[in-house]
């Protein structure tokens, strides 16, 4: 009896360390997301169509950490019980993970496109004002409604599929089958990801022809300060080794409240530094992306095929998805300045108020 109890005892101590283990990721994906909405709350100099989307970014994998990973502790401390889990909470479980699982990659999508079009059309998607934050905030609701529309059709699948207690694997909420797991994976995580890698390598190439563009207007364009109020008209100009052409083709000179607006070389060059700046922050994000959840999904997918994976094994991949939620607010810190400042600041006064 004696024995019986030590022993129930030390396996209850070896899995309390993992649980006490992971809930340090829920607890930095939770404060570390919160710092990053009011660091763009606070800041106005983050007040931008990226920074709008890690904000939505952020709520989806804090509401993760609130409402997902919680019960992923007890399923992966106590694997082996997962059948004592009532149905109707296990359904509710494994449809918010798909949801938020799906919400964060879509996200990181929607944002490679949104870069792409914000250096292609600097002057349509370019702007912060009124109309710019109305089009962000509708894009932001596009990305939750393509979250739902995967998540719904996977909780339905899971409440009218047979679940014996004694079929109960490795998710146990939802349905296991090859072509089910296949659709799943494709829907919510390959696509998009094929997706993004499109997108990300079109945006790098066009901001590399945009920062050439710019070294060469700011070495072969000269405008005399006299005729700054003169609007400029379309000029095609040819110049080889032995010969340059100059044209000056101008209108009379425009009233003081028709002069066109003029956006400045050293404007243009501070836009395309912090475009450069956001085009590695979201190189990073997609790094970490990969690396978190390529393990996973390639996992799952193995399993769902041949069924020769282990458990733990996929709860390991499982959890390590669930730690890029801790993990990008740390990329935000680290290769943004202005994060960076905005967190400082926050942690400044925050020491401030407690000392006064």
């Amino acid at each position: 009896m004696n024995w019986t109890n030590a022993s129930n005892l030390e396996l209850s101590k070896d899995r309390n360390w993992p649980a006490v283990a992971l809930s340090f990721v829920i607890i930095l994906a939770i404060g570390g997301n919160v710092l990053v909405c009011l660091a763009v709350k606070r800041e106005r100099k983050l007040h931008n169509r990226f920074n709008y989307f890690l904000v939505s970014l952020a709520f989806s994998d804090m509401l993760s950490a609130l409402l997902v990973m919680p019960l992923s502790i007890y399923r992966t401390v106590a694997f082996d019980d997962t059948r004592t889990l009532p149905k109707t909470m296990c359904i509710a479980w494994y449809a918010l993970d798909v949801l938020f699982t799906s919400s964060s990659i879509i996200h990181l999508c929607m944002i490679s496109i949104d870069r792409y079009l914000s250096l292609q059309y600097p002057l349509k998607y370019g702007r912060v004002g009124k109309s710019g934050t109305c089009r962000t905030g509708f894009e932001i609701f596009i990305v939750w409604i393509l979250s739902f529309c995967i998540a719904v059709p996977l909780f339905f699948s899971s409440v009218y599929a047979d679940h014996g207690d004694s079929d109960r694997q490795y998710k146990g909420c939802g349905p296991e089958n090859a072509s089910f797991v296949l659709s799943a994976s494709i829907s919510s995580f390959y696509a998009p990801l094929l997706i993004m890698i499109i997108m990300y390598l079109l945006t790098v190439r066009a901001l590399q022809r945009q920062r050439r563009v710019q070294r060469s207007i700011n070495a072969n364009t000269f405008v005399k300060p006299d005729q700054k109020n003169h609007p400029l008209l379309d000029v095609r100009c040819r110049s080889n080794e032995n010969s340059t052409t100059t044209l000056s083709l101008l209108q009379p000179e425009l009233p003081q409240n028709q002069r066109p607006a003029r956006i400045s070389p050293s404007r243009r060059i501070t836009y395309l530094d912090r475009s450069k700046r956001a085009v590695q922050v979201l190189g990073i994000l997609f790094g970490v992306f990969v690396l978190f959840y390529l393990p996973f999904f390639a996992t799952l997918v193995i399993n769902a095929t041949i069924k020769s994976v282990s458990d733990q094994l996929l709860m390991t991949f499982e959890w390590l998805a669930y730690g890029s939620a801790a993990v990008n607010p740390v990329v935000y810190h680290v290769f943004n300045p202005d994060f960076r400042r905005a967190f400082h600041k926050l942690f400044s006064r925050h020491g401030d108020e407690q000392i006064g």
